[in-house]
């Protein structure tokens, strides 16, 4: 793993390089679809969808580990809010 990291700051300022990043992520996302896709992804982007999706709905639990979480708040006396 080889990696450089640089300060925007001290090149181009802070508002330069996002306006920049924000110009290249545009132009990247309005090039033609491939077949079969809704959309161009940049990395990042799952991750943002996924986090906003679970801040709206919470975040899914299965039954089988819901089930053992109430059993330990149960065994424990505490008190556990209905999904």
């Amino acid at each position: 793993l080889f990696m450089i990291l640089v300060d925007p700051e001290c090149f181009c300022g802070r508002d330069f390089y996002l306006q920049q990043v924000n110009n290249l992520t545009n132009w990247v996302k309005s090039s033609k679809l491939m077949e079969g896709f809704d959309e161009i992804l940049l990395p990042g982007d799952p991750e943002a969808t996924t986090h906003q999706k679970r801040s709206e709905d919470g975040i899914p639990i299965d039954d089988f580990t819901w089930e053992k979480i109430r059993a330990i708040a149960s065994a424990k006396n505490l008190a556990i809010p209905q999904p």
